[in-house]
């Protein structure tokens, strides 16, 4: 299919590359960055959204409406001597565990229980967040 590449090309990409610049204006989550931390490609990412928390301190963030923020990021990423590109790859891939599919599963799965059983704690007069 035009416009599509498949999974050992993805992870060929993330593997030669210098690093993955996503500019995004809005995020709701930004699996394309755990994508590439969790192949150990250094990230450079929008401060906006959810973004920042999915890098949890283990990428670059810029302002993604600055064209030279973007610009100064991608010369980072360029320029990053091969211990510290070693580091952040290596961090990377740490925090992208935390998104395991099977992780997210049960995260998610806990999440829903919390909200099914909030409505029965207002009800028996439980203040919200109280466990």
């Amino acid at each position: 299919m035009k416009g599509t590449v498949g999974l050992d090309e993805l992870r060929g990409l993330y593997a030669g590359a210098v690093g993955m610049i996503f500019p995004s204006l809005f995020e709701g989550f930004g699996l394309p960055l755990v994508e590439a931390m969790a192949s150990g490609c250094p990230v450079a990412a929008s401060s906006t959204g959810s973004i920042p928390e999915v890098l949890g301190g283990h990428g670059l963030v810029f302002d993604p409406a600055d064209e030279g923020a973007i610009a100064r990021a991608l010369a980072t990423l360029a320029d990053l001597p091969r211990p510290e590109r070693e580091r952040a790859a290596q961090e990377g891939r740490r925090r992208a565990e935390a998104f395991r599919p099977d992780r997210m599963v049960e995260r998610t799965m806990a999440a829903y229980d919390r909200a099914l059983r909030e409505p029965a704690r207002r009800r028996a007069g439980t203040p919200p967040g109280a466990c």
